[in-house]
């Protein structure tokens, strides 16, 4: 462990970006100010919610750095976060979402323990209302985890244990020791993400490097800037569910967003042939199957509201030598009335779609 027993404690930065989230966001609040860690600063970007987001952070206002700003997406809240932040360290977060009490006292170890890793992630849970759906939701909402021998240990080089009774800060109740993989995952998540943005902590210092979010990426900001980040250096995650996940109608993960998701990982994919030449000549072919396996995700999107455009996703889908069963099945449904399709979906529950047929490119 690098830090000294007599050393204070490294701050850390929560930024929390929140846009019409007052039904969520106390709970969120709440379950940083339990955290077990001593030094932590909470940031909340207002991003011109039109709800009562505004009237929460009054209650919070001793607490929480609330920040207002006219409504700019995700990327333009959490930058306005990054640049308030005080902290060595700056932990991602989502407004709708619930921090185990030991997310920061485990993370903070595991930085300064492994101390070339430019960012660690954990597993997380997920939930809806009152329901707890997973207890370890990260091989299901990610594709790539899933489709992993191994899974999470299957992506990373090095494992190892972590015990937080080395921290030089109290603590309470944490079960130690945590295994903690680690290594460059960089080449790998060109293939798809699996690091959860809101479960993230990152160094300062790398950040500084890496450069912020993307404010031209609607979405899938977070993707963008995750593989600019682990060019920069290994990653570690944390192999125990240190978030609880919310599912819910508004999240930007929600089905009606999956063609923007996939639409930003094309802008993303393009971002990164451009910054590492050497990287695309290298997977040329890869390259061209994964931006093709996105226009085909979008054009599944697009076909019940905008049919023209599924169509032109479609084509390039096909352009980029992607025809396999989910194009038939695109073309079957592009011929059907519009009112078979709204009778399909209609049978299929809304968070049946997330959980199962949504996982992340």
């Amino acid at each position: 462990m690098a830090q000294r027993q007599d050393a204070p404690p490294p701050l850390v930065s929560v930024v929390i970006p929140c846009y019409n989230g007052a039904e969520f966001l106390p709970e969120a609040i709440d379950s940083v100010l339990a955290q077990s860690y001593p030094s932590v600063e909470i940031i909340v970007v207002n991003d011109g919610s039109t709800d009562d987001t505004a009237r929460v952070l009054d209650r919070y206002a001793d607490r929480v750095t609330a920040l207002h700003q006219p409504n700019g997406g995700l990327a333009s809240a959490r930058n306005r976060g990054l640049r308030s932040a005080k902290g060595d360290f700056i932990a991602l977060f989502d407004a709708d979402d619930v921090c185990q009490p030991d997310r920061l006292a485990a993370q903070v170890a595991c930085m300064l323990q492994l101390p070339d890793v430019v960012l660690c992630c954990s597993d997380f849970s997920a939930f809806a209302g009152e329901q707890l759906l997973e207890v370890s939701h990260i091989a299901t909402y990610y594709r790539i985890v899933g489709a992993t021998a191994g899974g999470p240990a299957g992506l990373y080089a090095n494992r190892q244990m972590l015990d937080i009774g080395l921290a030089p800060w109290p603590k309470s109740g944490l079960q130690a020791p945590i295994t903690v993989l680690s290594g460059q995952v960089y080449e790998s998540l060109m293939w798809g993400n699996f690091i959860h943005p809101p479960t993230v902590m990152a160094r300062r210092s790398a950040i500084e490097i890496a450069g912020e979010f993307d404010e031209g990426i609607a979405n899938g900001t977070d993707y963008d800037w995750l593989m600019r980040m682990c060019r920069l250096g290994p990653a570690a995650y944390l192999d125990r569910p240190l978030l609880k996940y919310r599912y819910s109608e508004a999240q930007l993960s929600a089905p009606r967003n999956t063609a923007q998701l996939a639409l930003d990982t094309i802008i993303a994919m393009d971002k990164l042939r451009r910054m590492d030449s050497a990287l695309f000549q290298r997977h040329r072919f890869q390259f061209r199957r994964r931006i093709g396996t996105c226009h085909l995700q979008a054009a599944n999107a697009l076909l019940e509201t905008d049919k023209p455009r599924a169509i032109g996703q479609l084509m390039r889908s096909m352009l980029h030598g992607i025809v396999n069963l989910t194009s038939l099945k695109v073309i079957v449904k592009l011929m059907l009335p519009r009112r078979i399709l709204a009778w399909r979906r209609q049978q299929h529950p809304t968070l049946a779609n997330e959980l199962h047929g949504r996982a992340h490119p």
